[in-house]
């Protein structure tokens, strides 16, 4: 019950408020943009983003900005907003990458993969998928494969690559399956 969640969230963040804790009313606005994005209501969402924005950059973490940024890359791609979509995911990697935060390197790339996608920009996309399936390689990171595999062979079936797009979307299933079973 997403009226519900709203609520407990607020008091928490209320709580939070009062005891001043910054890193606490940040993921606090973190957590209600999520439940106000599954709801659809992303101006909402946004506001919330923008204003766990503000307190993460003036925090000195900048692991805390930079998922943001992808998080409100997230809201825009939900709105079909892919221009805003990629600077923010952008934005995002631009901090990752000198960090050599390869988890967030994957998922910033992944993506930017898929806006670049659906904007039809192929061979841009399968740069960026192709980047992410090597991270999540090094990574062991099962679903993070899995979600890569299946964009590749997305973009084998666009361009009619039939039996790449097999092979690569025949991939997603045991990473898939490995992934599920660590979670039961």
């Amino acid at each position: 019950d997403y009226d519900k969640a709203i609520e407990s969230h607020e008091e928490s963040l209320r709580i939070k408020q009062e005891r001043q804790d910054t890193n606490g009313i940040a993921k606090s606005y973190n957590n209600l943009s999520i439940i106000y994005t599954r709801k659809g209501n992303y101006p909402r969402a946004l506001d919330l983003q923008f204003q766990n924005l503000a307190l993460r950059r003036s925090a000195p973490n900048q692991m805390e900005t930079a998922n943001t940024y992808v998080n409100i890359g997230n809201i825009y791609w939900r709105q079909k907003n892919y221009e805003e979509a990629l600077k923010y995911y952008h934005l995002g990697l631009d901090i990752f990458q000198p960090l050599n935060h390869k988890k967030g390197i994957a998922e910033a790339t992944i993506n930017i993969g898929g806006v670049l996608f659906e904007q039809n920009h192929f061979s841009k996309a399968l740069e960026y998928f192709e980047t992410s399936l090597q991270l999540n390689k090094e990574l062991g990171n099962k679903l993070g494969l899995a979600m890569a595999y299946f964009n590749l062979g997305r973009i084998e079936l666009k361009l009619e690559n039939y039996d790449t797009a097999n092979w690569k979307t025949s991939a997603v299933w045991p990473n898939l399956w490995k992934h599920w079973e660590s979670c039961i």
